[in-house]
Order: C-alpha cells, then structure tokens, then sequence
C-alpha cells in the first residue's frame, strides 16, 4: 500500500470517528436537556412534523396518514408536544366499559433513532396523565423491539391485536 493511501485512510477514519464523537455528544446534549416537552404549534412544526409521521407511515401499517394527525390536533382532540429530541401526539379517551379516563402516546417520534423519548419523559407524561384525570397511562406500538422496553417501563400488554385484510 503507497504512503498516500495510509494517509487517505488514516484521514477517512479520523473524519468518521470524529463524526460519531459529534454524533454521541449531540445525543448527550439531548438527553441531558432537563427541559419538560411544550405544547407546540403542529401548523408552524409542520415541515419536520409531516415528513416524520410520513416516514412512521411508510415503515408500519397505520390506519392514518399524517393529515389526519394534524387535523386531530387542530381541532383540539389531540396535543402536539416537542421537545429538542423528538416529539408526541397524545390524547385523552374514556375507554368503553369502565369509563376510565385514559392517556394515551398516541405517536413518538425521535429524531435519533436511538433515543429513547417516551421512556425520558415518561414521569413528565405520567404527571400531567394524573392532572387530566387519567388513571392510566397507554401507548401502542407495531414496533416488535418496544415491547420489552415498554414492559420494563411499567407497561403491561392488555391485548395484542392481529389484523387480516378481506
């Protein structure tokens, strides 16, 4: 190997360790930014909101698309909430039965894959769950990797759907 070549990739791999270095500390900041999730506004958000639940829709099969979601949290029957990592849409249900106010995550999103934004807020959530009135906490996932995580997280599993198209 010439002596430039040892240079070329001596140099690729101090510019690719260097970016992971960038990328870890960037994911730190993240992380360790205190800050509670804001109530955002998903009509100014809209350009990094909607391809995200686009790509969310793309990746599983969901019965919405994300103007639906915006259109649930303009007329006021779902909250958009952000942070610098990412952010979610929840929403308030009575269930069917026991009339038990729910909350439910209804999507999460992170803008670094490997975050884990419900589980960094999950006190913030649980807390305003509880001033809504809500005696429980849900969220619902086609995400196979979640399960165990949510599980250990304090979620159980009530019930697991399986869908078949006619």
């Amino acid at each position: 190997m010439h002596e430039s070549e040892v240079v070329r990739r001596s140099e690729a791999l101090l510019q690719r360790l260097s970016m992971e270095a960038s990328q870890v500390a960037e994911r730190k900041m993240i992380m360790d930014n205190d800050s509670d999730p804001e109530i955002g506004n998903i009509r100014e958000d809209w350009d990094l909101v909607g391809p995200a639940l686009q790509e969310i829709c793309d990746q599983f099969s969901y019965d919405w698309i994300p103007e639906d979601v915006y259109a649930s949290v303009s007329a006021g029957a779902a909250t958009y909430f952000k942070t610098p990592a990412g952010f979610v849409i929840a929403r308030v249900y009575r269930e069917e039965y026991s009339n038990d106010r729910c909350f439910l995550i209804w999507i999460a999103y992170a803008y670094q894959k490997d975050l884990r934004l419900v589980f960094k807020y999950l006190p913030f959530f649980d807390k305003l769950a509880k001033e809504e009135g809500c005696t429980k906490l849900v969220t619902a996932t086609q995400a196979d990797n979640l399960g165990k995580h949510l599980q250990n997280a304090g979620f159980g599993v009530q019930t697991t759907f399986y869908e078949r198209s006619l």
